[in-house]
């Protein structure tokens, strides 16, 4: 995945909050607000991360990730991905949390990053970010006649 760009913690008025957050690129905008894990809730993902998505802090719009560290090695997170809402899963997303919990947050830097949609592992090295998961085959097409 490359190495985490223009990594900071920065203070945000969003939903008449001051809310910390760090801010960082790993190939898109991604905007991670640590809590314990009473902050993971639908009420916020739909408040303070959707309003966070599209703050004029970020012209381009980001992608948010409320996330809490459970242990060293286990980060858990909602993701309001950019222009879509809520998501399920987001490989950058994991990604973007992970660094912010390993720099921010008192996490590892390898930890498994548990979204609705499953768990990925993330390492973050001097060589850059890694992220490896599960797949599985949903469906098979068949293009008869094509080529």
């Amino acid at each position: 995945m490359g190495h985490p760009e223009d990594l900071r913690e920065v203070s945000i008025d969003v939903a008449g909050l001051s809310v910390t957050a760090v801010v960082l690129r790993v190939g898109n905008p991604q905007c991670v607000v640590i809590g314990p894990p009473s902050h993971l809730t639908k009420e916020r993902l739909h408040s303070v991360a959707a309003a966070l998505a599209i703050h004029p802090f970020f012209p381009e719009g980001t992608n948010v990730e409320l996330a809490t560290v459970e242990r060293p090695d286990q980060v858990r997170i909602l993701i309001w991905e950019r222009g879509v809402g809520p998501t399920e899963a987001s490989g950058t997303g994991a990604c973007a949390a992970a660094v912010a919990a390993a720099a921010y947050g008192g996490a590892a830097r390898t930890s498994e990053v548990v979204a609705p949609g499953g768990t990925q592992r993330v390492e973050w090295t001097d060589d850059g970010i890694r992220l490896t998961g599960w797949a599985e085959l949903i469906g098979c097409v068949d293009w008869w006649g094509q080529p």
